[in-house]
């Protein structure tokens, strides 16, 4: 079953880039679920940093520059553990955190 929402402008045959959406993400090998779920995860990891943004807004105001810039450093590095869960897969920040370990008791 195909589902398909085309906002056409004058003279854009819809049914043309549906068929070349297809196409396109047939031989990407991209399934549509897959794509809602990459969207979604996009959606669910901004809103997130959202949140994060306003707690960290919530814990002071930001009366000179090294306090402002002091609140995106962490709005930053709370943002990275989040982003890291939702956007990227399981083997990939497997092996993202083994290279590290290894670096780590390599220099060590």
């Amino acid at each position: 079953m195909k589902i398909a929402v085309c906002f056409a402008k004058d003279g854009v045959d819809c049914e043309a880039a549906v068929r070349r959406m297809t196409e396109a993400m047939r031989l990407v090998n991209l399934r549509p679920s897959r794509l809602l779920s990459q969207v979604a995860a996009g959606l669910a990891t901004g809103g997130a940093f959202a949140a994060i943004c306003l707690a960290v807004r919530w814990l002071g105001f930001e009366t000179t520059w090294p306090m402002f810039w002091d609140h995106v450093v962490l709005a930053l590095i709370l943002y990275v553990p989040v982003a890291l869960l939702i956007l990227v897969e399981r083997r990939d920040r497997q092996r993202l955190f083994q290279k590290l370990r290894f670096r780590v008791v390599r220099e060590v």
